[in-house]
């Protein structure tokens, strides 16, 4: 039986804590063969400093039941780290969403560190009698906020245009060479130095910068790409970024899918990604971000054929069809097969737009470059629902097989993965 148990008051003194159950079974159940797992834990701040606005989502690998015991929730988890529970947090639990414990603190909780502070299930003696619990670790993430790729016209009904899904492109220059990307917190350079490197050079000159006395480095891949802006051209970029040439610039990954001789780049004339040798020159724009290791952010319904990606709180369809060669459409029919889709009991589907489609794909992979929490996977292109902004009959799509965009005529036939937004 899925229980749904939404907002319950926690006293850590008193405590109403997890007492997890088998599917379908009672408390009295016989120890199950499957253990009991953390699969991911995202920590949110809200983009506010107050602290009873934050919420920590815990993901498990099977459904929870929260009952009433004599053990407390502090004693259900073991924290390594910064981050603590206070005397009165709010609990909701929602087992349709891939058994999500969401978790919203109080005045006498402790921020949570994205990155820093690791997560995992304790020994609670109860639990033992029913499962054998896994104790591995979590790091605790944060949200991966994507911006709206910039395209404001509708071409199509229900296309990027339209629904302008994700968050609104905003930067704060800080007076003193930087600039604050409001939604993803990034720091970066304000102009480039209007100098050609290779990509050692790059790295070099990026780990030796000291503007605003900050540490720097060359971005990642999918920095760069979501930095590009889909609604402009010559530059594809933000005009607060000044002097931003119509030319590629590094990225700081290796192009994993030919040699580790290639690199990443992003041609800011239009957006588009390549794969030049380290040896040639291109341009930098650093960045100021620590570097976060993160644990996997995918977990999978298997009954309903969907992935949840509990990073961007995105669901994917994942069926048969999606890789299929007799199921491909042109663009338009692409857009209309996902709006009409009828999957895990969701009707809200839509064709993906072009950041939302970059943001699944793996670039520590390749052939197919995706998460192996995907059942269905495949080295080919996949539709966006983005227009090519330089040319309104070529539409973007994501090259599966590295993890690459680029754009082509939308009346060629490619794959559809169709998504949807969850829950909050």
């Amino acid at each position: 039986m899925n229980l749904l148990v939404k907002w319950i008051p926690v006293s850590i003194m008193t405590a109403s804590a997890l007492f997890l159950t088998g599917c379908g079974s009672s408390s009295s159940s016989k120890p199950t063969k499957d253990g009991l797992y953390i699969k991911a834990a995202v920590y949110d701040t809200n983009k506010t400093a107050d602290i009873t606005d934050d919420t920590l989502s815990i993901y498990f690998n099977r459904t929870v039941d929260i009952n009433t015991s004599d053990e407390n929730l502090s004693q259900s988890f073991d924290i390594n780290g910064t981050g603590a529970f206070g005397n009165s947090v709010n609990l909701d639990y929602n087992d349709s969403m891939f058994h999500r414990l969401k978790i919203t603190l109080d005045a006498n909780s402790t921020k949570f560190i994205a990155g820093e502070t690791n997560i995992a299930l304790s020994n609670l003696n109860k639990l033992q009698n029913i499962f054998s619990l896994n104790h591995s670790n979590v790091i605790v993430t944060s949200p991966r906020r994507l911006h709206k790729t910039g395209q404001s016209v509708s071409y199509l009904a229900h296309d990027d245009g339209e629904y302008q899904t994700g968050e609104s492109r905003s930067f704060t220059s800080n007076g003193d060479g930087t600039i604050t990307d409001d939604v993803t917190g990034l720091v970066w350079q304000e102009s480039d130095d209007d100098t050609l490197r290779d990509w050692d050079s790059a790295k070099r000159y990026c780990e030796a910068l000291t503007t605003a006395n900050l540490e720097w480095q060359l971005p990642s891949m999918d920095q760069l790409i979501e930095l590009s802006d889909k609604g402009t051209h010559k530059p594809a970029i933000d005009s607060s970024f000044s002097d931003t040439k119509n030319s590629e610039y590094w990225s700081g990954d290796e192009y994993l899918a030919t040699s580790r001789d290639d690199i990443w780049t992003v041609n800011f004339t239009n957006s588009r990604t390549n794969n030049p040798e380290k040896t040639v020159t291109h341009y930098v724009r650093c960045v100021n971000t620590p570097i976060v290791q993160g644990e996997a952010r995918y977990t999978r319904n298997n009954a309903k054929q969907i992935v949840l990606d509990a990073s961007t709180n995105l669901i994917w369809q994942d069926t048969a069809d999606t890789v299929s060669d007799t199921a491909k459409k042109t663009w338009s029919e692409a857009v209309d097969k996902c709006e009409q889709l009828d999957l895990g009991g969701y009707s809200d589907w839509r064709l993906p737009n072009l950041n939302e489609l970059n943001s699944i794909t793996d670039k520590t992979t390749h052939g197919p470059a995706m998460d192996r929490e995907f059942k269905n996977k495949k080295s080919t292109k996949f539709w966006s629902s983005t227009t090519e902004d330089a040319n309104s009959s070529s539409a973007w799509y994501s090259y599966f097989w590295c993890g690459c965009n680029d754009v082509q005529d939308k009346t060629e036939k490619d794959n559809v993965r169709c998504v949807r937004s969850a829950e909050q």
